[in-house]
């Protein structure tokens, strides 16, 4: 059963993407880059194999259209599933033997690893060898083993979402699909969340993740957009309020405070929007 793994680029650190190369590159049958426009990156930097293959985009279309192109590329080339790293994280050993277990055991579609959070030493994990996912928001897209049949039946990514809440988009029309994710507790993956820092506000620990304001747009839009679409009008209203107490947190604690405000009236104005734009992935009947 081929395998191949799928890093999208964006000014990579080159030594930390080598090694990552070299550690999937004993795991899986090809390495699959796809470059968003680097301006750090070229093949010259690259290990010597030809089991790499690279994509170059001119433009950053965004993580779902990249994600698009490795699924298009996968299915082209007969491989059944992909693994797909963020381009800082660093894949365990022993991360596919253990998820080739699983493939022959189970009927799923989406494998993932259990995630470590560097910043704040948080283990999301459990005592339990594995367990069945239920929440979308659980499961992120690095290290993530897709199957690729069952992701192009629902249609792919949604690209219109371009970065954030595209993994959760994909992952809860995988559920309502009937497809199934299991996380394999056994794999470690170290991720890391923004800048994370903590303060204290009135006997309260305040979590920040200081991310720049052109995340910021993103995620406001994205998860109001999110919640909307599919769980409706109180899920909306929860999300308002958690819109709110976030931006108490910037204005107390975080740098661009002015940027990052306006940014997230904008998302707040343009979330609507999104459902009048067709999702543009090649499979959707959307």
């Amino acid at each position: 059963m081929k395998i191949i793994a799928g890093i999208i680029l964006f000014n990579p650190d080159i030594s930390r993407l080598n090694r990552n190369i070299a550690i999937l590159l004993e795991q899986v049958d090809s390495v699959l880059l796809v470059n968003n426009a680097s301006i750090n990156f070229s093949e010259k930097c690259l290990l010597i194999d030809d089991r790499i293959k690279i994509i170059d985009n001119e433009e950053n279309k965004g993580i779902a259209y990249a994600l698009n192109q490795m699924l298009d590329y996968a299915l082209n080339n007969s491989y059944f599933w992909l693994v797909t790293l963020d381009q800082d994280s660093i894949p365990p050993i022993n991360m596919i033997s253990v998820y080739k277990k699983h493939i022959e055991a189970h009927d799923v579609g989406i494998i993932c690893p259990r995630i470590f959070d560097v910043n704040q030493k948080i283990d999301l994990g459990g005592a339990c060898d594995g367990i069945w996912i239920k929440n979308p928001e659980d499961v992120i897209t690095s290290g993530s083993c897709i199957c690729i049949d069952k992701a192009i039946k629902i249609g792919g990514f949604d690209e219109k979402l371009f970065i954030d809440f595209v993994d959760t988009d994909f992952q809860k029309r995988m559920l309502d699909a009937g497809g199934m994710i299991y996380r394999c507790n056994n794999v470690v993956l170290m991720h890391e969340i923004g800048r994370i820092t903590t303060h204290s506000l009135l006997g309260f620990k305040i979590v920040c993740t200081n991310h720049n304001y052109i995340r910021r747009y993103y995620q406001v839009r994205n998860r109001l957009y999110y919640k909307q679409k599919y769980y409706g009008g109180q899920a909306l209203w929860i999300e308002m309020i958690r819109l709110i107490l976030g931006t108490i947190k910037i204005v107390c604690f975080e740098k661009e405070k002015i940027k990052k405000i306006l940014s997230t009236i904008k998302g707040f104005v343009d979330y609507k929007k999104l459902n009048e734009q067709k999702v543009s992935s090649k499979w959707s009947n959307s």
